[in-house]
């Protein structure tokens, strides 16, 4: 938003001379001359020939170079014209010679301003609001010279006394909300600005900043009113656009979302955030391909990009691409190796391409920097285990046992450990334990019956069976296993 959320500070308009001096420009010797000399350049200042105003002040100014009148007359337009520096020695000197006239100390408050000086202006500003409380101007203009001060807690309070001043100003609601803003306040800095739309609903400006202190303020669905309102009169505004796409993603209408940034991909085809939001987009409304295409771009436009990598890598693995997903989780892992999600996803594509020392290398890795993360020691355990190293997987399922005793996994693998050893009650014991923890553990049940069947009880291994089935009955292998017992005899 920057400097477009401001008004320019608003100078007089006319100074509050007791007399406005007059003369021929080419004979000005008398007050009244003078007077009459900056009576006509006013009138053409007011007529719109604000460069003619200035010239017939000039040139007055070398006959009555001391003249207060000349001097704040000039000073203003000087203001008018952006020449701020022409304008502080004029208007010091105005100052000085009448302190009480606010007129001149007001505009004299804005010269410091364009020049630079904030804390000049503010100190006269503030003189002229404690002469007279009752005037806007200085009290609006020493709202914007705090903002750009920093002074967040000083602009609300000048902004609120010029908006008890004037409450139908949206410039002042407006900067009202960019302080509030600034304090963190996004409430008030919400309704600020949408009372500055309000006031002006067709200012494109206003409406932008209404929507996104609505976003701020979790206020989505009245955000949307503002953004579309403010993307109807800025249509080439792309990252309006942008963020008013964004916000229909948050309300989950994606179909929507994905409108706009579609139509945008011509204009915003050089971003590659834009690529990784429109794969996104793709994605949610199961367009997995045009989802690969755009996370693909995103890459090429940033090759590092860690969110863009991930995303793809894992629409890979979902389409059952384990190839083209181990490669793009490989340069994940090597571009971010502290990323524990990044090697568990492709110790899985690992797994799935049937390369389980390539999992377990990554398992070790995390298990390196996060111990007690006993689900991936889980994984590397039960890998162990079907590679055949009983004793490694042992060490593994006891390491989770230490900190985590009713790990129904972990009983289960020592339960199968010693029933690999025919050692049958403590593989009982275990696989109990496991069942005790959770009845609907299918595995150990199925683990214990094998086990009550090699002890000869058998029908305590059918009952078991059948109480499994009741809690699964669609569990295939208690299926299996409770109609080869039945038909066994």
């Amino acid at each position: 938003m920057g400097d477009r959320r401001w008004k320019p500070s608003r100078f007089a308009r006319g100074c509050w001379c007791a007399v406005i001096l007059a003369a021929s420009l080419a004979l000005a010797q008398t007050p009244e001359e003078v007077h009459k000399g900056v009576m006509d350049a006013a009138a053409k200042y007011r007529a719109g020939n604000l460069a003619e105003a200035v010239r017939d002040l000039e040139q007055l100014r070398e006959r009555a170079p001391d003249n207060t009148d000349v001097q704040a007359w000039l000073g203003f337009l000087y203001l008018r014209s952006d020449r701020p520096k022409d304008a502080v020695p004029l208007l010091e000197r105005a100052h000085k010679a009448r302190p009480s006239d606010l007129e001149v100390a007001n505009n004299l408050g804005a010269a410091y301003a364009g020049v630079g000086d904030l804390d000049a202006a503010e100190r006269t500003y503030a003189q002229v609001v404690a002469a007279k409380p009752s005037l806007f101007d200085p009290w609006y203009n020493l709202g914007n010279i705090r903002l750009k001060k920093r002074n967040a807690k000083g602009a609300v309070e000048a902004f609120l006394k010029a908006a008890s001043l004037k409450r139908d100003d949206p410039y002042v609601h407006n900067n009202l909300g960019v302080a509030y803003e600034a304090l963190g306040d996004n409430v008030k800095s919400a309704q600020s600005f949408v009372r500055a739309a309000n006031l002006a609903p067709n200012n494109p400006v206003f409406l932008k900043n209404a929507g996104l202190s609505l976003i701020r303020a979790q206020q989505l669905v009245q955000a949307v009113a503002f953004l579309d309102r403010a993307v109807r009169l800025e249509p080439q505004n792309d990252d309006l656009r942008v963020a008013l796409a964004d916000v229909y993603t948050r309300l989950n209408r994606r179909k929507e979302a994905l409108g706009i940034y579609e139509s945008l991909t011509e204009r915003l085809a050089g971003r590659p955030t834009f690529w990784f939001n429109l794969g996104v987009l793709r994605s949610q409304n199961n367009d997995q391909e045009g989802a690969i295409a755009a996370y693909t771009r995103a890459l090429e436009l940033a090759p590092n990009d860690l969110d863009a990598l991930n995303n793809l890598g894992l629409l890979r693995y979902r389409r059952g691409e384990f190839e083209e997903a181990k490669v793009v989780f490989q340069k994940l892992v090597g571009l971010n190796p502290a990323s524990v999600q990044a090697k568990l996803n492709l110790a899985a594509t690992c797994l799935k391409l049937g390369d389980r020392a390539s999992a377990v290398a990554q398992w070790r890795d995390v298990l390196r920097v996060s111990p007690t993360n006993w689900m991936v020691r889980l994984n590397l355990a039960n890998a162990l285990w079907q590679d055949g190293d009983a004793e490694a997987a042992k060490a593994q399922y006891d390491r989770v046992l230490q900190d985590n005793p009713r790990s129904v996994e972990a009983l289960n693998g020592v339960g199968l450990y010693h029933l690999r050893r025919s050692q049958l009650d403590a593989a009982e014991q275990r696989f109990r334990a496991a069942l005790a923890v959770n009845p609907s553990f299918s595995p150990a049940a199925v683990n214990l019956s094998i086990v009550l069947e090699r002890k000869n009880r058998k029908s305590e291994a059918i009952k078991v069976l059948e109480d499994a089935l009741r809690r699964n009955p669609r569990d295939s292998e208690v299926q299996k296993n409770l109609k080869r017992l039945k038909e066994s005899g």
